[in-house]
């Protein structure tokens, strides 16, 4: 890959990344401020049928993050690479795969979540009785229930790729701290969703997994996606030639 290219692969993720930190802080904002997110039970829906324009609103920018995300990843995982880690990288190329593909994964099920919930809603306006049993059937056959790819694969790909910025000096050694929190708070939320695990509150419970994964997304996504956009633009737009030497491994054919 010669210099433009990766000039170009660079800025255009850096830029992507900035987006992507004012995505995660907006959700931030918006679910602080979302009335039907201090309700439980049918009355959720109610609440969304009377203020459509929050909760709409922040998950569509959920789905934006994670189609966005795809240029993020691409453009981290180039950057990091530096001649004498070759020996990383099937497992880099595998976690850079798989979070390519929990990212968009992840824009699929908030997209089949709005799509859900607003049918839901429009139910129990009607009071439709029939349709709410079977959309509320139909919202447990998640793409992904467990958070094992939106969460997890995700994670895993933050973790090494910081792991591997650490071992190599190719990022601050902030920003590879910041990647790494932001990767175990995703696995952590994971290993909540899978455990299912929940916290008592007064008379009532909230999912253990809403705590990491709101650490993460409100603090750590937008200071670790902004850091590292500035990061990004930066170096696309100085990239010497000695830096091109941040290029695909060599492939044996």
């Amino acid at each position: 890959m010669n210099e433009t290219q990766l000039k170009s692969i660079y800025r255009f993720g850096g830029w992507i990344s900035l987006v992507v930190a004012v995505g995660f802080f907006l959700v931030g904002v918006l679910v602080a401020i979302d009335p039907a997110e201090r309700l439980r039970g049918d009355t959720i829906y109610r609440a969304f049928a009377e203020q459509p324009t929050i909760p709409l609103a922040w998950r569509y920018i959920f789905v934006a993050i994670g189609i966005l995300s795809v240029a993020v990843i691409n453009a981290l995982s180039r950057y990091v690479r530096r001649p004498g880690d070759e020996d990383w990288e099937g497992i880099v190329q595998f976690c850079t795969l798989t979070a390519l593909a929990g990212t968009i994964l992840s824009a699929l099920d908030w997209m089949r979540e709005i799509i859900g919930i607003s049918l839901l809603a429009e139910a129990h306006v009607a009071g439709n009785l029939a349709a709410i049993a079977a959309l509320k059937m139909d919202a447990h056959l998640s793409f992904d229930p467990h958070f094992l790819w939106k969460f997890g694969l995700l994670g895993f790909f933050y973790l090494l790729i910081s792991l591997l910025a650490w071992r190599n000096h190719s990022l601050p050694r902030g920003l590879t701290a910041w990647g790494v929190l932001t990767g175990a708070l995703l696995n952590l939320a994971m290993v909540f969703g899978i455990t299912d695990t929940v916290i008592p509150i007064g008379e009532g419970q909230i999912a253990a997994m809403q705590i990491p994964a709101a650490i993460g997304g409100s603090i750590c996504g937008p200071v670790f996606h902004c850091w590292l956009g500035l990061l990004l633009i930066r170096a696309g737009g100085g990239l010497s030639a000695q830096s091109a030497a941040r290029q695909d491994p060599v492939h044996v054919h």
